[in-house]
């Protein structure tokens, strides 16, 4: 079998070092393993406001788990996220990957047709994916729209300094 993104939420390392080691009995049942140096491990006391600093303590089967600030981003179901920093660096992600792919679209041998379909099978993907579970304010939505407006006027090969392109249709 395969899994991806386990959580494991608790409320000590004691209690999380129960966990994991249920989580192994477990794995030795099923016939399968942990890709630990995948795996991490992060705390914070949201009651305190404080980062937990014993999660060095966290074992699975006498193997040290990658500790995690609070504030550090880490994917869980495919989405950066941070205990305390939210979906920022997820925003930051989309945000990123829009631009590159514009970048990487200027000056393109396609069809205008094989372009667009690039652009719907790289970029609209990444966006629809998780954007809806960031926190977007107005000038965040106008950086993302500027962004897809150059990642379309690539793929149209529209002159960056025109936001309009003549176009002439062929006789039917």
């Amino acid at each position: 079998g395969f899994v991806d993104d386990l959580a494991l939420l608790c409320n000590s390392v004691e209690e999380m070092n129960r966990l994991l080691e249920s989580l192994s009995e477990f794995c030795a049942f099923a016939g399968m393993e942990l890709c630990i140096p995948k795996c991490e491990v992060t705390g914070y006391d949201f009651g305190k406001g404080e980062e937990c600093r014993d999660v060095d303590a966290v074992v699975y089967n006498g193997k040290r788990l990658k500790p995690l600030a609070h504030e550090e981003a880490f994917r869980y179901l495919g989405i950066r996220t941070a205990l305390t920093a939210g979906t920022e660096a997820e925003k930051e992600y989309i945000l990123r990957t829009v631009g590159e792919r514009a970048t990487q679209l200027r000056g393109h041998q396609f069809l205008a047709h094989q372009a667009v379909q690039a652009v719907r099978a790289a970029v609209y993907p990444t966006i629809t994916y998780s954007s809806p579970l960031c926190s977007w304010t107005a000038h965040d939505i106008a950086k993302l729209e500027e962004r897809l407006a150059g990642v379309n006027r690539a793929a149209w090969k529209f002159a960056r300094s025109h936001n309009t392109a003549q176009m002439v249709l062929p006789p039917e």
